[in-house]
């Protein structure tokens, strides 16, 4: 039971641990000046100041819904009680989340903007923040988002999510019998897990 337990855990968080990781390794990077002003002209065009905090919200929302209605499938989810449980849940999730993306706007906002300067030279962004200014440019920019709550686009997201649920299963069952293999191989690994478990609950 232990070693399943550490074995969901760790195939859970590892998804989750790799982007900061690999986020971490340029922390001390410094964009010009020049490049981040152009960078920070495109993104106020993507996303207004007073409008990004509904984007974003609205972005999770049509992710999450197409991702619910792709692998939200079988016997399980065809059952009407608990179909609407997850629908409930799916619904209010934008919502429960908006104080998480009000809190972390900025920084996000910051961020890509530098990674514009890491893509793309000054005279591109030069030229691509002059587009961004031109009424074309104001519309396109400033409709990427939406883009993603298009029917037809929706359809695709949820025949993609489809296909990738029964592979994401197979994976995180995968991981989690190598996970579990290497636990009981190595009782003192498990030893130091039970050891930390019992610390950060005593805090």
């Amino acid at each position: 039971m232990r070693v399943a337990r550490y074995a969901i855990a760790l195939a859970a968080a590892i998804h989750l641990a790799a982007p900061g990781a690999l986020a971490a390794q340029d922390a001390d990077y410094a964009p010009p000046a020049d490049e981040l002003a152009y960078a920070n002209i495109i993104i106020d065009t993507m996303f207004p100041s007073d409008q990004r905090e509904q984007m974003m919200v609205e972005v999770g929302a049509n992710v999450a819904r197409q991702a619910a209605d792709g692998m939200m499938t079988g016997p399980l989810f065809q059952e009407p009680g608990l179909k609407a449980i997850m629908d409930r849940y799916i619904d209010a999730l934008p919502e429960t989340l908006r104080p998480l993306f009000a809190a972390h706007l900025p920084k996000l906002m910051e961020a890509t903007a530098v990674a514009y300067t890491r893509k793309f030279s000054l005279e591109e962004l030069r030229e691509i923040s002059a587009f961004a200014q031109t009424p074309s440019g104001k519309t396109y920019f400033s409709s990427v988002q939406s883009l993603l709550g298009d029917p037809v686009v929706a359809e695709a997201n949820q025949a993609m999510f489809a296909a990738a649920a029964p592979v994401l299963q197979a994976e995180q069952a995968r991981l989690r019998k190598e996970i579990e293999g290497y636990l009981k191989a190595n009782p003192d690994a498990l030893s130091r897990l039970d050891r930390a478990s019992r610390q950060t609950k005593g805090k």
